[in-house]
């Protein structure tokens, strides 16, 4: 999750060219879980901007697999 969440911080909107726009979405959906998990809060709000700015009509919606794994 966090290098996924660095790549999207440095390269911002470049990191969706030629990536799966569905994998991105899902990635983002999984990142939000943890990092509300992990009361990393400004990452979440980094999330929130960085969707609607480059990814118009995405809702995210946290990944509740991600606790279940994290809990194994």
């Amino acid at each position: 999750c966090y290098e996924a969440y660095d790549i999207l911080a440095t390269q911002g909107k470049d990191a969706l060219d030629g990536a799966e726009i569905k994998a991105i979405q899902k990635a983002i959906n999984r990142m939000m879980s943890l990092f509300i998990m992990k009361e990393e809060y400004e990452r979440c709000q980094f999330l929130k901007n960085y969707v609607k700015n480059h990814i118009p009509g995405f809702e995210i919606q946290p990944d509740k697999s991600v606790g279940n794994e994290l809990s194994l």
